[in-house]
C-alpha cells in the first residue's frame, strides 16, 4: 500500500513556554505525535467504498512514534502547509525541529522559528501547528484501551510542521489545514434522526446544518404536494392520467415507433426479398417436383427443405452438400452456407442431366444406324431419324418384311 499523506492537528505551545535566542529565534516546545485512536472522515482517507462523511477510527500505536523518532528529527517547519522536499526547501522553510523524543504516549520536540516575518506572524496569533507526515493506513480492525478502531497507521516519515492561522483544536491529531469552523467547544458528535435512519455528525454546527436541509426538504415537499393537487388529470379511455402519467405513456409510445421504424425495410428490399424467394421456389421444384412449400417459408427455408427431401435419395447431392457443410448440420448452417450448397448441387445435378440426355440422343442415332427402307436398302441414320420425328404424329407404323420364296 503507498503511503499516505497526513496533516493533522497537533498540541500548540502555549505563549508562555516561548523564549527567545539571543539571535532572535523563537523557540518552543511542541507535540508532534500521540498515540491512540482517533476519528477522521473516510474522505481524508480517500476511501472510495464509503460516505465521504463516514467517520472511521484509526489507531497509531506507541511502537510506530518510537519507530518515527529519527524522520522527525531536524524536519522542516512551515508557514501554512508546505509539502517540502529539496527541490523547495529553501522557499518553504522558516526553522526546524529539534531534541525529538517520546514522552508516555507522545512524540515532542523543540521547534526552532529563524524567519523574522514568521515569527511577527507567530506573534500576532498565527500560532496553531498542525503536523504533515507519510503513513501508510492498513485495514487492521482491533480495540486499543476499550476503544474499536477498523484503521491502523504504521510507517510514520515526518515532512513538516505547519503553523497555521487556526487549526481544529482539541487532544487528537487529525488530518487538518487551517479551519475557522472548528473549537473544542464544537468537538462533540452529535446524533440526529431522519426518515427512520440514525445519522452522526461532527458537532453542533454540522447538525444546526442538517435541521436546516430537513426544514428544506420538507418545505419542498409540500410544495410538490400542493402542485400534483392543482394540475389538471387527462382522461384517456377509462383512466384518468396526470402529466407525469402522460408523459411516461407518450415517451413509451415514443420509443414503440421508434423500433417499428428501425425495423422497416425498404421497397427495394422487400423486391429482392420476392425475386430472391421466387427464385428458390423454381429452383426447388426442378429438384424436388413434388416439393410441399409453405406461404411463411423464406428462400432459406425452401432451399433446406429441398435439401433435405433430396439428399436421401440422391448420392451425389449428398455427397455435395457433405462437402459444402463439413461436420456442420444442415439446421445449423447459416443461410449464404445453405445458399452456396444448394445453388453448387443444383448447378451440378443440371450438369448431370444434361449429359445424360445426349447419351441417350447418341444412343437413339446409333440404334437407328441399321433401319432399312421399304426396298431394303439401309437409310442414312441422320434422314432416318428426322424421318422418325416428322412421321411420329402418325403413330406407330407397320415393319416392312421381305417376303423370300
Amino acid at each position: 500500500m503507498n503511503p499516505t499523506q497526513f496533516m493533522d492537528l497537533v498540541e500548540a505551545p502555549p505563549s508562555t513556554a516561548r523564549t527567545f535566542t539571543g539571535d532572535g529565534y523563537l523557540t518552543a516546545p511542541a507535540t508532534l505525535a500521540r498515540a491512540g485512536v482517533f476519528r477522521y472522515l473516510a474522505s481524508e482517507l480517500g476511501l472510495k467504498d464509503r460516505k465521504p462523511n463516514d467517520v472511521v477510527m484509526v489507531f497509531r500505536s506507541p511502537e510506530t512514534l518510537d519507530a518515527a523518532l529519527d524522520t522527525f528529527e531536524s524536519q522542516t517547519i512551515t508557514l501554512d502547509h508546505k509539502w517540502t522536499t529539496a527541490a523547495n526547501w529553501k522557499d518553504n522553510a522558516i526553522g526546524d525541529v529539534r531534541d525529538v523524543e517520546i514522552q508516555g504516549d507522545s512524540m515532542v520536540g523543540t521547534l526552532i522559528v529563524r524567519d523574522a516575518a514568521a515569527i511577527k506572524a507567530i506573534q500576532k496569533g498565527t500560532s496553531q501547528l498542525s503536523n504533515g507526515y507519510l503513513a501508510k493506513l492498513l485495514h487492521r480492525p482491533g480495540k486499543h484501551q476499550g476503544q474499536d478502531y477498523e484503521f491502523e497507521q504504521t510507517d510514520l516519515h515526518g515532512n513538516h510542521v505547519a503553523i497555521v492561522p487556526k487549526a481544529r483544536n482539541g487532544p487528537d491529531c487529525r488530518i487538518s489545514d487551517s479551519d475557522p469552523t472548528y473549537s473544542s467547544e464544537e468537538n462533540t458528535m452529535i446524533t440526529r434522526s431522519f426518515d427512520g435512519l440514525s445519522v452522526t455528525l461532527e458537532n453542533e454546527l454540522s447538525g444546526q446544518v442538517f435541521d436546516r436541509v430537513v426544514r428544506e426538504l420538507g418545505d419542498a415537499k409540500t410544495q410538490i404536494t400542493t402542485l400534483k393537487a392543482i394540475v389538471p388529470k387527462v382522461k384517456l379511455g377509462d383512466k384518468e392520467m396526470d402529466s407525469t402519467e402522460v408523459a411516461t405513456l407518450v415517451a413509451a409510445k415514443d420509443a414503440e415507433i421508434k423500433t417499428l421504424k428501425d425495423g422497416q425495410q425498404t421497397p427495394e428490399q422487400i423486391h429482392a426479398l420476392v425475386v430472391s424467394r421466387s427464385n428458390a421456389i423454381t429452383s426447388a421444384r426442378e429438384l424436388v417436383t413434388d416439393l410441399a412449400i409453405d406461404d411463411k417459408d423464406t428462400a432459406h427455408d425452401i432451399r433446406r427443405k429441398a435439401l433435405d427431401a433430396l439428399t436421401p435419395k440422391d448420392e451425389t447431392a449428398k455427397a455435395m452438400l457433405d462437402a459444402a457443410l463439413g461436420t456442420v448440420k444442415l439446421a445449423d448452417a447459416q443461410p449464404a452456407v445453405v445458399e452456396v450448397a444448394f445453388a453448387t448441387i443444383a448447378a451440378g445435378l443440371k450438369r448431370a442431366k444434361d449429359a445424360r440426355k445426349v447419351t441417350d440422343s447418341r444412343k437413339q442415332v446409333s440404334n437407328l444406324a441399321t433401319i432399312t427402307d421399304s426396298t431394303g436398302n439401309e437409310k442414312d441414320p441422320r434422314q432416318a431419324y428426322a424421318d422418325q420425328l416428322t412421321q411420329a404424329w402418325k403413330g406407330p407404323q407397320p415393319t416392312s418384311k421381305t417376303e423370300v420364296n
